[in-house]
Order: C-alpha cells, then sequence, then structure tokens
C-alpha cells in the first residue's frame, strides 16, 4: 500500500515537473516568438522605409537625369552653333586671305609693270574785287541789284545795315565798294539829325570817288560837298 502511494507520488511529482518544464518551455517560446514578432514588424517597418527612400530616391534620380539630358541638349546646340561660328570665320578668313593674295600679286606686277596716270587738276583761281571802270559798269551793278528794295525797320534794319548789304553784294559779284559814314556836321533830308551820321557806299572810277546811297540807289562824284540833301534827296 505505501508502495503503490510512493509510486503515485513519484509519478505525480514527475508529471508536475514535466508540467513545469513545459510551462517555462512554452514561456521561453512565447517570449521568443514576441521577440520574433516585433522583429518582423521592425523589419517590416525598415523595409517600408527602405521601399520610400528608394522611391525617393529614384524620382530624385529620374529628375536629375532629366535635368542631365536637357543640359546635353542644350550643350549640344552650343556647340553646334560655336562649330558653325568657327566654320562661317573660316570662310571669312579663307576669303581675305585668298583677296590678300590676289593683292599682293597685283602690287608686285604693278612694281613690274608701273602704269603712268595723268591726273587733270582743275584750281579754281580767286579774281580779288575791282573798281568799277565806268559809272555804265556801276549803274548796270546797281540797276540788277536788289538792296534798294529791302525794308527799312527802325532800329533793326537801318542806313548802316543797307551800306553794309550792297557792300557784301557788291564783292559776290566782283567788284570794290565799302560802306561808310557821312560825317556828323551834313545835314540830311531823310529826318537825321547832325548828331547821328549817315552810311553810304564809297569806291572809286578812274580815281575819281563814288558815292553810292544804298537805299535808292543814287550815286555821284565827290566834289567836296558838305551838305548831301539838295543833290540826293531834294525833290
Amino acid at each position: 500500500m505505501n508502495k503503490r502511494i510512493s509510486i503515485s507520488a513519484t509519478i505525480s511529482l514527475v508529471v508536475n515537473f514535466l508540467l513545469v518544464i513545459l510551462v517555462c518551455v512554452a514561456g521561453i517560446r512565447i517570449d521568443s516568438l514576441k521577440a520574433d514578432l516585433v522583429d518582423a514588424n521592425y523589419q517590416e517597418a525598415h523595409l517600408e522605409s527602405n521601399v520610400d527612400y528608394w522611391q525617393t530616391s529614384s524620382d530624385a534620380y529620374k529628375e536629375l537625369y532629366e535635368l542631365m539630358e536637357r543640359e546635353n541638349i542644350d550643350r549640344t546646340e552650343r556647340n553646334t552653333r560655336l562649330i558653325n561660328t568657327i566654320i562661317a570665320q573660316w570662310d571669312v578668313e579663307a576669303s581675305l586671305h585668298s583677296e590678300l593674295e590676289d593683292a599682293q600679286k597685283d602690287y608686285d606686277n604693278l612694281l613690274q609693270n608701273p602704269v603712268i596716270i595723268y591726273v587733270e587738276k582743275i584750281v579754281e583761281t580767286y579774281n580779288p574785287p575791282r573798281y568799277f571802270e565806268s559809272e555804265e559798269e556801276l549803274a548796270a551793278f546797281l540797276a540788277e541789284d536788289k538792296t534798294d528794295e529791302l525794308p527799312y525797320i527802325v532800329d533793326f534794319f537801318v542806313c548802316a545795315d543797307f551800306a553794309e548789304e550792297l557792300h557784301i553784294r557788291a564783292e559776290q559779284a566782283g567788284y570794290k565798294l565799302w560802306p561808310e559814314s557821312w560825317p556828323k556836321n551834313v545835314k540830311y533830308a531823310t529826318g537825321g539829325s547832325e548828331d547821328n551820321p549817315h552810311s553810304l557806299c564809297h569806291t572809286y572810277i578812274n580815281g575819281i570817288d563814288y558815292f553810292i546811297e544804298p537805299m535808292t540807289d543814287d550815286y555821284w562824284q565827290q566834289y567836296g560837298l558838305t551838305d548831301i540833301s539838295e543833290a540826293v534827296w531834294a525833290d
């Protein structure tokens, strides 16, 4: 009886021991499975991260490739334009070199066979103004000249301007005469005063003094007159 009890207790002890061992093994296995699960979740998250990284990297590389391809196309076009420019420059230089060679040949030929060229040079001579040869020549000039038809403008175009204008036109026609003011003590029928000298033009005909009134084309010989109002403007 005691022997059966001992066997039963032993069996129970062994069974409990095995159960304890089984529980321990099961716990270890569960912990291992939990660790494997955690590791699997980490691997999955790491893989997803790697997938996102490589996807982003792939897009970046694709964009970089497209950019490099566009730059390569632009570089090719620039190189093509540069090559065309160089070729055109070569053509120009070749043309200039050919023209230079032709010019050198012409120059060498000219040195060996000189050509005498006669050039006719037309020289315009200057004929200084001269005095009138006669009263008829003076009268003809005054008849053709239109200085006397210019308007008299007070304080703007007066007797001195008429005299200077006739002087310029006479020189252009080849005649010599010049402006000259009569002395203050001369009387005038034009409203002048003794304090306001009057401008005329003076010339010589055969050594005789002649005076010309540019506003009327009147002219006369100088005989020592001091009062010209009756000699010139008298009605």
